[in-house]
C-alpha cells in the first residue's frame, strides 16, 4: 500500500484535508507494532521482542530487519506484517472518520473496500511488470 487511505478518501472528496490530518494523527497513535502482530499470530514470542528491541538499541535498524537478521522472521513474514499493519491503520482511520461523524460507517467501509481493491490492482501490475521486465 503506497498511498494512504487518508489520501485516497480526500481525493474522492469524502473527507476534508484538515479532518483527514486530525483522524490520521489519532490513527497513527493507535498503530500496532509489527512485533505485537507477529506475537498475536504465534510467529514469535514476547521474549523474542525483548531480544530484538535490545539489538535495535545499538543497531538503529527497523524491528523487521533486525528480526530477519536474527532468523526469528523471514523477509516474507515481515513484508506481510507490514501490510497487516497498514491495513489495520487504514481500518482505524475508517472507524475514526465514521465515529467522528464525518461520513457514515457504510461510506467509510465502502471507500476502504474500494481503496484496498485499487491497492491490490496496483500490486498485481507491479508484480507483472517485475516478472516481465
Amino acid at each position: 500500500m503506497n498511498a494512504t487511505f487518508a489520501d485516497y478518501i480526500v481525493q474522492l472528496g469524502l473527507v476534508a484535508p484538515d479532518d483527514a490530518r486530525r483522524i490520521s494523527a489519532w490513527a497513527a497513535r493507535t498503530r500496532t507494532p509489527i512485533g505485537l502482530i507477529a506475537v498475536s499470530h504465534g510467529l514469535i514470542g514476547g521474549a523474542h521482542i525483548d531480544l530484538v528491541l535490545e539489538r535495535q538499541r545499538s543497531s538503529c535498524k527497523r524491528f523487521g530487519a533486525e528480526a530477519v537478521e536474527m532468523d526469528l522472521l523471514t523477509q516474507t513474514q515481515v513484508d506481510v506484517l507490514l501490510q497487516v499493519q497498514q491495513f489495520r491503520q487504514a481500518a482505524e482511520f475508517a472507524e475514526g472518520i465514521a465515529l467522528a461523524g464525518i461520513i457514515s460507517f457504510e461510506e467509510a467501509s465502502s471507500a476502504l473496500g474500494a481503496f484496498l481493491q485499487t491497492q491490490q490492482g496496483q500490486e498485481a501490475v507491479a508484480y507483472t511488470d517485475a516478472e516481465t521486465g
